[in-house]
Order: structure tokens, then C-alpha cells, then sequence
């Protein structure tokens, strides 16, 4: 109730949204909570939503429709390096050492001093025992 009030209230924030979203995580409702954070993204297209509702999309069992989500998110946002940052972090957690480099450098093309990023290439680089890792990582 108070996060819908949140969104009746505060009708050009997110707050509500966000408060609604995980309280219905919170309740093992991943589905609701992602169409919460579409809602939120209709108000608000920012990194943060695309971050949670991807996410979200991914605990929920629906893979397919979060690496659509992804890829419609990076198409419209070409220059949101938080979120392609976020796939990046995401691939390296799973040990997908290219799919993960790939994002990290796309990251670089935006942001070409980013720190994590150049220190996450330089550990898929040493992880994957290809030459300049830490060269890169004394950056």
C-alpha cells in the first residue's frame, strides 16, 4: 500500500515503483516485479531499471527474454556504460571470459579510462592466459 501510495503520490518518481518492485521480489513474485520496473522505465529510462529489470527477468527463469531485454535496452542506449558494464559483470560471473571482454570493451570505447573495466579485461586476459593482462592492469 505505501509504495502505491509512493506512486500516486509522487507521480514523475520512481520511488513507489522501486518499493513495489522489491517488496514483490521479496515475496518470490519475480514476474511482478518485473512488470513494476517496466512501468518504472516508461517514467524513468535510466540504468538503474534497465539493471533491476534485467535481473529480475534473469531470477524469474525468463533467460531469453532478458538477453532480448538486454539487447533492445544497448540499441536504444547506446552510450549507457553502466548497463553494459552490469552484462559485462554478469558474463564474468558465469566464467563467459568473451562474452565478458566483449562488454568491458564497449565499455572502453565509451569510457576509455573506466578503471573496472580496464582491470576486468586485464583478469579475463590473465584468466584466459593471453598476453598484455597485466600491462593493461598497470593502466
Amino acid at each position: 500500500a505505501i509504495a502505491r501510495t509512493e506512486q500516486s503520490q509522487r507521480t514523475s518518481e520512481t520511488v513507489g515503483h522501486d518499493m513495489e518492485a522489491e517488496l514483490e521480489l521479496g515475496r518470490g513474485n519475480a514476474g511482478a516485479a518485473a512488470d513494476v520496473y517496466r512501468r518504472a522505465l516508461k517514467k524513468a529510462p535510466v540504468s538503474i531499471f534497465a539493471i533491476k529489470l534485467h535481473r529480475t527477468l534473469v531470477v524469474a527463469g525468463k533467460k531469453a527474454d532478458a538477453d532480448r531485454f538486454a539487447v533492445e535496452w544497448t540499441s536504444g542506449h547506446p552510450r549507457d556504460a553502466s548497463f553494459v558494464a552490469y552484462l559485462g559483470d554478469v558474463a564474468l560471473s558465469a566464467r563467459q571470459f568473451e562474452v565478458a571482454e566483449q562488454q568491458f570493451r564497449r565499455v572502453l570505447a565509451l569510457e576509455p579510462d573506466n578503471a573496472a573495466a580496464l582491470n576486468n579485461v586485464a583478469h579475463i586476459l590473465v584468466q584466459t592466459g593471453r598476453p598484455g593482462g597485466v600491462q593493461l592492469a598497470e593502466q
